[in-house]
C-alpha cells in the first residue's frame, strides 16, 4: 500500500511540475511585447518601429498591476495627457502645434456616441487621448503618438 501512495504521489508532482510554464514555452505560444514604464508609476508605453529601427508609434496606458500594488485608475487628466506627450516626445522633437487658434484647440475632441478622440497635430507627430463619457468611468484612456512620417512596420 504504501509503495503504491509513495508511486502516485511521485507521479503527481513529477505531472505538476511538467505544467508549469516557461520563458520558451510562453515564447511559442504567443508574441512577446516590449513595454516601458513612464516616469510616473503605472503608466506604460508600448512602442512600435520602423524598418530603419527607429519608434513610429507609442500606445500609453494604465498598468494596473505595478512593483507598489494594484492601481484602479483607468483614466488620464487633460494635463497628464500633456504631461506623457512632453515627456515622450519633447517640443524641438514634435514640432509646432498646428491647432495654435484658440478655437482650434477647443475642438481638438470628437464625441462619438460615448467615446471621444482628442486629437493634437504637430509637425512631426500626431497624437489621439482615446476615452470615454459614460457614467461610471470618464476621461482619457489610451494615448497613442503617430509619428508622421514614418511607416511602421
Amino acid at each position: 500500500m504504501n509503495k503504491k501512495l509513495t508511486l502516485s504521489l511521485l507521479l503527481l508532482a513529477f505531472t505538476t511540475t511538467s505544467w508549469g510554464q516557461t520563458s520558451t514555452d510562453l515564447n511559442k505560444k504567443y508574441r512577446k511585447i516590449t513595454f516601458y514604464e513612464l516616469q510616473q508609476p503605472g503608466i506604460v508605453m508600448i512602442p512600435k518601429y520602423a524598418d530603419d529601427g527607429n519608434v513610429c508609434e507609442m500606445t500609453v496606458e494604465r498598468h494596473q498591476a505595478t512593483d507598489n500594488g494594484i492601481i484602479l485608475a483607468l483614466t488620464f487628466s487633460d494635463q497628464e495627457v500633456k504631461d506623457v506627450i512632453d515627456e515622450l516626445v519633447p517640443e524641438p522633437q514634435r514640432g509646432r502645434d498646428l491647432k495654435d487658434s484658440y478655437w482650434e484647440k477647443w475642438l481638438r475632441t470628437t464625441l462619438s456616441g460615448s467615446t471621444t478622440d482628442t486629437e493634437f497635430s504637430y509637425e512631426n507627430i500626431s497624437v489621439h487621448a482615446y476615452g470615454t463619457v459614460q457614467p461610471e468611468i470618464s476621461g482619457n484612456m489610451i494615448i497613442v503618438i503617430k509619428w508622421l512620417k514614418r511607416v511602421c512596420q
